[in-house]
């Protein structure tokens, strides 16, 4: 699969209010771990989301099908949590627009050299 398929996908994984949803909780730390990237259960995504539990797991499916969250199984949970590649690809595609629209500035972090990571 090229790149600009992976991020197709990925684009239209994120084209839904409660998907987004899901992802801004996700990023958000957790009071099991105190930080961020810790992960949360279905139950928990739903209740913050306003969800039912099917439908989170709907859509969490869904992100991980486009590679934006995985799962870690952790006892008898499977902790949600944000991929960051495929994070890191959407950013590697949008900022050069954000700079060409003059609304970012180059970092060293977005060089083309950089683009590797």
């Amino acid at each position: 699969m090229s790149d600009v398929e992976r991020l197709v996908i990925a684009f239209a994984a994120l084209a839904n209010a409660s998907r987004l949803s899901l992802l801004r909780e996700l990023s958000r730390p957790t009071p099991r771990n105190g930080h961020l990237g810790g992960g949360q259960t279905i139950s928990e995504l739903a209740a913050k989301t306003e969800l039912s539990r099917f439908a989170a797991s709907r859509h969490l499916g869904i992100l991980r099908e486009a590679g934006l969250v995985h799962g870690v199984r952790d006892g008898s949970r499977m902790l949600h949590r944000l991929e960051g590649a495929a994070l890191d690809e959407i950013d590697d595609w949008l900022f050069p627009l954000l700079i060409s629209a003059g609304r970012a500035e180059p970092t060293a972090l977005h060089a083309p050299e950089a683009s590797a990571r």
